[in-house]
């Protein structure tokens, strides 16, 4: 996730365009069997023109609530 934001920082820094953290936010989705990661991500960060983008349980995106449940992979 980190290489892919400093892909995108460096592609905004060329065309001049400005990313916005405070729009942004990460959520993560972890099967049944790697439950285990949940800890491991709550220690995760992660920034866009280097402001820290917040970690999320649920968000809005064009009128539909994605929220992070349990799945059963």
């Amino acid at each position: 996730m980190r290489k892919l934001l400093a892909v995108c920082d460096n592609y905004a820094h060329e065309y001049s365009i400005k990313l916005d953290a405070k729009k942004s936010k990460w959520l993560a989705i972890v099967s049944k069997k790697r439950r285990w990661l949940t800890g491991l991500l709550d220690h995760c960060r992660f920034q866009v023109g280097g402001t820290h983008v917040d970690k999320v349980t649920s968000f809005v995106h064009l009128g539909y609530t994605i929220i992070m449940q349990e799945t059963t992979l």
